[in-house]
């Protein structure tokens, strides 16, 4: 999975934004390919695309853990329209996967969950 996004860093004195990619979805939260180290608890919001959705995706998000380029934030309330978009656009992700997975092998580590899965909570 790699989708483009937006994101921007709130801090007590201003707002930062950076271009990263979500390299893991949920319904509640994301994996980010992201070259900055953030502390924990810190917000931001995130914007971003799904495809077959015609409206961008922006929802406020929270730190949950930084290590080695990659971000995970949780996400702070879906609308509904989101929820729909991003259940759509995993659901063909997950039937493109199976089809390809069934040549392969489940990789170490990849639990029932599936990929696209992050702890959260």
């Amino acid at each position: 999975m790699s989708i483009p996004a937006q994101f921007v860093i709130h801090s007590e004195t201003n707002a930062e934004a950076a271009d990263v990619i979500i390299c893991n979805l949920s319904l509640g939260g994301a994996q980010l390919i992201f070259d900055r180290r953030l502390s924990m608890g810190q917000r931001g919001q995130l914007t971003f695309e799904v495809p077959g959705h015609a409206k961008p995706i922006e929802i406020g998000t929270t730190v949950r853990w930084a290590a080695d380029g990659y971000l995970g934030v949780q996400f702070a309330g879906l609308r509904a329209r989101d929820v729909w978009a991003i259940n759509r656009y995993l659901a063909t992700v997950d039937s493109a996967d199976s089809a390809a997975g069934e040549a392969t092998t489940d990789a170490p580590g990849v639990d029932d969950a599936g990929p696209h899965a992050i702890g959260t909570g």
